[in-house]
């Protein structure tokens, strides 16, 4: 998203994201405070990103359950809050289970089969 343009005056990447640190596929390339906690962030423009440069513009807003929906609402809020526009094109982006369910989330305390139902 970064290398791709990131947040210009036209077009600007907001972005949550949890990282799980017991199945990461990043390792050691974040500090573990990064790991288990809710991150917000603007995506800059950076031709040659990295996890911690990205992690560099993130703050934390705890570490919420992202398999509900008062999550992913609060977060639409504070993005439309953060970058006012005329259109916003929310995007989820998780592995997910199909139909099932999005936005698993291993550090909810509900175990590995909890996620954000499509069912409304």
């Amino acid at each position: 998203m970064a290398a791709g343009g990131g947040s210009n005056q036209d077009v600007a990447v907001a972005v949550q994201v949890e990282l799980s640190g017991a199945e990461s596929a990043f390792g050691d390339l974040l500090p573990s405070e990064v790991y288990e906690r809710t991150w917000r962030m603007l995506v800059p423009r950076n031709d040659t990103p990295s996890l911690p440069s990205l992690f560099e513009h993130a703050w934390s807003v705890g570490d919420e359950d992202m398999t509900q929906p008062e999550t992913l609402t609060s977060f639409l809020d504070w993005a439309q809050a953060a970058v006012p526009a005329r259109h916003h094109a929310p995007i989820v982006w998780d592995h997910g289970g199909g139909w099932s369910g999005i936005a698993i989330d291993d550090g909810s305390g509900h175990g590995n089969s909890d996620f954000m139902s499509l069912v409304c």
